[in-house]
C-alpha cells in the first residue's frame, strides 16, 4: 500500500473543510427561507335571525258587567309582554280579532284596543316616538310600525301591550275571546 503524502492528506482535510462550510451555508439558507410569518384570515357570516315571542300572553280580565270598562296600565290584569328573540332590531305590526259582537263592539271600535309601552325594567327597547304609545282599535287589519325598532339586545329587548276593553251594554253573557297577532320583520 502507498503512503499518502502531507500534502495531500492537507488537500483533502481542506476539501473536506469546503465542502461542510458550503453545505451549512446552503442548508441555513434554506432554512430561512423556509421560516417566517404567514398570514391567514377567518370568515363568517352571521344570518339574520327575526324571532319574537309573547312571554306572557294572556290578560284575563276575569268577570265584568255589562258597561264596564277595564286596561292593563294598572298591572290588573297584568299586560302581555313581547320579546325580541332574534339577533336583529325588529318592526312589529299588531292585528287582532273583535273580542265583543254587541252594538258598540266589532271590528275597529273602542270596546277592545290596545297600545305599546315601555317594559320599566328595560327602559329604550324600542324606538316610544314612533311606535303607538296611546291607545287604538283593535282590527283584523295591521297595524304596521305598531312597535317600531326593538332592540335585540337581552338587556332592552321587551316591552309591554297594554289592553283597554269597553264592554258593550248589549253584551250578551259569557266568556269572550279575542286573538292578537304580532308579526316582526326585520328594521
Amino acid at each position: 500500500m502507498k503512503d499518502i503524502s502531507n500534502k495531500t492528506l492537507a488537500e483533502l482535510v481542506l476539501l473536506a473543510i469546503v465542502v461542510s462550510l458550503a453545505s451549512t451555508v446552503i442548508t441555513v439558507g434554506k432554512l430561512s427561507t423556509s421560516t417566517g410569518n404567514a398570514v391567514g384570515q377567518a370568515r363568517v357570516n352571521v344570518t339574520s335571525v327575526v324571532a319574537i315571542s309573547l312571554p306572557v300572553n294572556t290578560a284575563d280580565f276575569g268577570t265584568l258587567f255589562q258597561g264596564a270598562t277595564d286596561d292593563t296600565t294598572d298591572g290588573s290584569p297584568v299586560p302581555l309582554f313581547i320579546q325580541n328573540d332574534g339577533g336583529v332590531n325588529a318592526n312589529i305590526s299588531a292585528s287582532g280579532t273583535t273580542l265583543f259582537s254587541g252594538s258598540t263592539g266589532g271590528d275597529d271600535t273602542t270596546s277592545f284596543r290596545y297600545k305599546a309601552r315601555e317594559n320599566p325594567l328595560e327602559t329604550g327597547s324600542f324606538n316610544n316616538v314612533t311606535s303607538v304609545m296611546s291607545f287604538i282599535n283593535v282590527t283584523t287589519a295591521s297595524h304596521s310600525g305598531f312597535i317600531n325598532v326593538l332592540k335585540w339586545q337581552d338587556a332592552t329587548d321587551s316591552a309591554l301591550i297594554d289592553l283597554a276593553i269597553q264592554i258593550p251594554t248589549d253584551e250578551s253573557a259569557g266568556q269572550k275571546s279575542a286573538t292578537l297577532t304580532f308579526t316582526a320583520v326585520q328594521a
